[in-house]
């Protein structure tokens, strides 16, 4: 959704919102095992709960929007350190808005124990901020770059790149090989996506977090990974965690990588146009001298004829 307005305006916010009201009111006609029609005609709350989450999330995307329309422009979000920093407050701060619209909502209609609103409101909130970090730029960036973005997938370093990734998110959290070593330590695959991310750019590194975040959701939902705790929901909050830190410190990387590179670009533009601007003063010093010999010559010859114009009447 934040994508989606970024890329697309305002005009589609109607779109987000039936999309969102749709897809919450499937949840409450999951988690009920009602049939459809007895949910909408006995069970108004639910409707009604429904619609106030699809208002905050709708307000989620409006917010997150308007904002990075506003400071980043056409930018990418990892074209710069500052434009990570507050693509990461503004997805932080906007998803604050859903999650506290959603909670209350959930509270006020007697389906959310008073008690329980902080661990629900983090959860939800952790889990939209994870969300729009993962997808967003993977968004953004494949329909801004599509050219490039599809050329990079479909090449050979990129079939590489999404196998590593792919092999590295089996043996830390579907327990490939059963080797406890990699089962055990979450961090061992930021070197793997740290290299992708500097070798093979943008595109590769978006697409192979997004990998192995499905396959880490997968494993730890099934008891799989080093985050495994009694509790499912500690248990996904600390997977949403460790990916969440792990797409912001490649964000940063990435953008720090380009800025080193506009600047070498920069500097060797400065190079170059020092180069031409001395063969330049080369040529017209050249040329100088050139027209310097020429006047010498011709007053070694006026002095000759003088010379000789005032020796003759002597003879």
């Amino acid at each position: 959704a934040i994508a989606t307005i970024f890329l697309a305006g305002y005009r589609l916010l109607p779109g987000i919102a039936f999309g969102a009201f749709c897809a919450n009111l499937a949840d409450f006609q999951l988690k009920s095992g009602l049939n459809w029609t007895i949910l909408l005609s006995a069970h108004p709350a639910e409707v009604s709960c429904s619609l106030l989450i699809a208002a905050g999330n709708t307000a989620e995307a409006w917010l997150a929007g308007l904002l990075l329309q506003r400071l980043l422009s056409e930018q990418f979000v990892s074209e710069t350190l500052r434009a990570v920093l507050q693509f990461t407050g503004i997805v932080l701060g906007a998803c604050a808005v859903s999650a506290s619209v959603g909670v209350s909502s959930l509270a006020a209609l007697g389906f959310l124990p008073p008690q329980m609103m902080p661990d629900v409101w983090l959860t939800w909130w952790v889990g939209d901020a994870v969300g729009a970090f993962i997808l967003a730029p993977l968004l953004i960036w494949a329909v801004t770059h599509r050219p490039q973005a599809h050329r990079d997938l479909l090449s050979r370093d990129g079939m590489l790149a999404l196998g590593l990734a792919t092999l590295a998110g089996g043996l830390c959290f579907l327990s490939w090989g059963e080797v406890a070593f990699f089962t055990s330590e979450a961090y061992l695959i930021m070197p793997l996506l740290m290299f992708v991310t500097l070798r093979y750019g943008t595109t590769l590194s978006l697409a192979s977090v997004f990998v192995v975040s499905v396959m880490a959701i997968w494993g730890t939902t099934h008891g799989s990974g080093p985050f495994v705790r009694p509790d499912p929901n500690v248990s996904l909050v600390l997977l949403q965690g460790f990916i969440g830190v792990a797409v912001i410190s490649l964000m940063l990387l990435d953008a720090l990588h380009r800025e080193r590179q506009k600047a070498i670009n920069a500097l060797t533009l400065v190079n170059a146009n020092l180069e031409g601007l001395v063969q330049q003063r080369t040529v017209e010093l050249e040329k100088s001298n050139r027209e310097l010999a020429r006047s010498n010559k011709e007053l070694d010859d006026f002095a000759y004829i003088a010379s000789h114009d005032l020796k003759e009447p002597l003879r």
